[in-house]
């Protein structure tokens, strides 16, 4: 990804575009000696005495060859999303009156009777005609930094000249080198669960098709969240990129932001079974975005969308996540049994295995199988919605009463539940690609016969 440069420290810096504007903005011979006046003077004082920048145009010219490093960022920013000079010029205005007490009392002074502490359309439109930009109003009110999001002028009952150039806070933080965050995302991948190697390696393979074909959209599913998030993140780590979790609508800035911060947004959202969603537009951001979702809906973004249905691990994957989901305190018998009879997906594993480790530590017991089928039967994250209902109790078999034959049938379907992992193993390629797993039983005959309790 092409990256913004970082800030760091520069003393003998040249005047950043806000004090040259501030500079512009003083009144060099009223004779005011309010506080406003004498700190705006002192940043005229300070640009005249600077060599070959004391013009304002030079001054302006030489900020565009060589920006000092506390603005390299929001130079990038500009050229990244194609700003003109008002619409920097804003940018950086609205920095400091958000962010330095006296930029914000010297704007209200500046903008008497307006009384505004944010600067104002007509006041960017008068620096821009001081070093010869024109149609500054238009630009703000029509420009990319407007479009984009990056700029709001408020309020709308207000003429045009007269209306605030406000920016959002995550972003303005964000260009000032700091960490923001908008309300609704989420950066922080440390409750993710572990994905098995397999799903890693398939996580580059996407990474490097999203790089390589130009592809916008990829849907990452999973029917639980928080392993489509993993996958997600996986994907974007592998993209050279930090991970930016959101749900609903991208806030105003939010594709700035990203950019800014080096990341790429994965979109969080349920779908119910046959629900079709568009995607969420980002103005601005000109990369890929990544859709956690389930099983069930469909997503349109209007461009081409590839797809990566997270499956079960294979068995001795779900060893090896069963074991970090439930520590060393297990016997590897255990966890081979884990393995064969809880079959899984990763994300799944990681959330019974912290159940079940809680479930344990109030017994003041070693966690065990037990432990495991207690908190999946008591529906730790069973989410089966109007599909299915959960019963939370074991049925022993003493209270099926079967004949020999319907015994058999039952025992038979139990087999090739446990043994469908393997069942593939030593056929041909063909037969390996076309087996499913997945296992269907139709149990029928009137009610009260046992069919659920056979279930």
């Amino acid at each position: 990804m092409n990256r913004p440069p970082t800030v760091d420290s520069d003393t003998q810096r040249s005047p950043t575009l806000a004090e040259i504007a501030f500079a512009l903005l003083a009144d060099g011979g009223g004779g005011e000696d309010s506080p406003e006046a004498v700190w705006l003077a002192g940043h005229a004082a300070a640009l005249a005495m600077r060599q070959g920048v004391g013009e304002p145009r030079a001054a302006v010219s030489a900020w565009n060859g060589a920006p000092p490093a506390v603005d390299r960022r929001l130079h990038a920013l500009a050229v990244q999303q194609r700003l003109g000079l008002a619409e920097t010029l804003a940018l950086a205005l609205a920095r400091e009156s958000e962010l330095l007490p006296m930029a914000a009392r010297a704007l209200i002074w500046l903008q008497h009777p307006v009384g505004e502490a944010r600067p104002t359309v007509g006041l960017i439109a008068s620096l821009c005609q001081r070093v010869g930009v024109p149609d500054a109003l238009s630009a703000l009110a029509d420009g990319p930094a407007r479009r984009h999001g990056l700029l709001q002028l408020q309020p709308d009952e207000r003429p045009l000249c007269e209306r605030s150039v406000r920016v959002a806070l995550p972003l303005l933080f964000a260009i000032d080198g700091r960490d923001g965050h908008f309300d609704g995302v989420d950066t922080d991948t440390a409750a993710l669960p572990p994905l098995p190697p397999s799903a890693v390696a398939e996580a580059r393979r996407h990474a490097a098709g999203l790089i390589r074909d130009g592809v916008r959209t990829l849907l990452i599913r999973s029917g639980q969240p928080l392993e489509a998030r993993a996958a997600a993140a996986q994907v974007v780590g592998a993209m050279g990129a930090r991970v930016a979790f959101f749900e609903g609508e991208a806030a105003p800035g939010f594709a700035a932001w990203l950019w800014l911060g080096g990341r790429l947004p994965v979109w969080c959202v349920a779908l119910a079974p046959g629900e079709r969603r568009r995607a969420p537009r980002i103005p601005g951001h000109d990369g890929p975005l990544l859709v956690a979702c389930g099983a069930d809906g469909s997503i349109d973004s209007g461009a081409a969308v590839a797809q990566w249905r997270l499956p079960v691990p294979a068995a001795a994957e779900r060893s090896q996540l069963w074991r970090a989901a439930l520590g060393t305190g297990p016997a590897a018998e255990t966890i081979a049994a884990l393995a064969t009879h809880h079959r899984h997906a990763a994300g799944r594993i990681a959330e019974l295995g912290q159940a079940a480790r809680s479930a344990a530590a109030r017994l003041d017991e070693e966690v065990a199988i037990s432990h495991v089928t207690q908190v999946a039967r008591s529906g730790v994250g069973a989410d089966l919605g109007a599909l299915a209902e959960l019963l939370a109790d074991d049925i022993p078999d003493e209270a099926l009463i079967l004949t020999p034959l319907l015994r058999n049938s039952l025992d038979a379907l139990l087999a090739r539940c446990r043994q469908r992992d393997t069942l593939a193993e030593g056929l041909g390629a063909a037969a390996r690609t076309r087996y499913r797993p997945g296992v269907r039983a139709l149990l029928v005959g009137p009610s009260g016969t046992g069919k659920t309790l056979a279930a």
